[in-house]
């Protein structure tokens, strides 16, 4: 019982880790875009983060729950990550 419970934690856990570190790698894609604008200003990056900020913000508390989605994923990750190790096998 106690393999099963740990295998379902891990498979979480993982699920959380994955999001997180896709939200991570996309956030380092718009930072660099957003240099990359500063040496080649016809990309609109600028405009399109703040547009979708603007959007995520119109929405109420679904625009803010995507936006502290990453957060969200990252104490999760931690949260799991705590009652996997105290899992006896």
């Amino acid at each position: 019982m106690q393999l099963a419970k740990k295998i379902t934690i891990f498979c979480l856990m993982a699920f959380f880790f994955v999001r997180f570190v896709l939200w991570l790698a996309s956030l380092i894609v718009i930072y660099f875009g957003i240099w990359a604008q500063v040496f080649f200003s016809q990309l609109s990056i600028v405009e399109n983060v703040l547009g979708l900020l603007n959007i995520l913000g119109a929405n109420g508390i679904v625009g803010i729950l995507v936006m502290v989605d990453i957060f969200i994923n990252y104490y999760l990750y931690l949260y799991l990550r705590g009652v996997y190790r105290n899992i006896k096998t």
